[in-house]
């Protein structure tokens, strides 16, 4: 009988651990914020502050001319005149409407 206790303890443990790091995956479609988004799937070329990579051809997205609406058509279909800048695969437009936002706010910053 104790041999089975202990069994259920360990299934429910691990049950519940699974059920804690899949709620902890971090996955995009769980990023609420443009910040969050533009951290995830932008930075990483675009430095998290928007400054680009002058010597790599990287523009400053944050110094961006274009529109929120061209940017936002950017971010979601990619351009092929732009060929580094490819569409972010599976993004909504509720998604890169909010990444547009939120590099309105490191426009703003300087």
């Amino acid at each position: 009988m104790e041999r089975r206790a202990m069994k259920l303890c360990q299934k429910i443990f691990c049950l519940g651990l699974t059920v804690l790091l899949a709620a902890c995956s971090g996955k995009p479609d769980d990023f609420s914020s443009g910040e969050e988004l533009y951290n995830y799937h932008c930075a990483g070329c675009h430095k998290k502050n928007g400054d680009g990579k002058f010597l790599m051809r990287i523009p400053a997205n944050k110094m961006t001319r274009m529109s929120k609406a061209d940017v936002t058509s950017l971010i979601k279909n990619g351009h092929s005149l732009k060929p580094k800048m490819s569409s972010i695969e599976g993004i909504s437009y509720s998604q890169a409407r909010k990444i547009t936002d939120h590099l309105w706010t490191l426009k703003r910053q300087d």
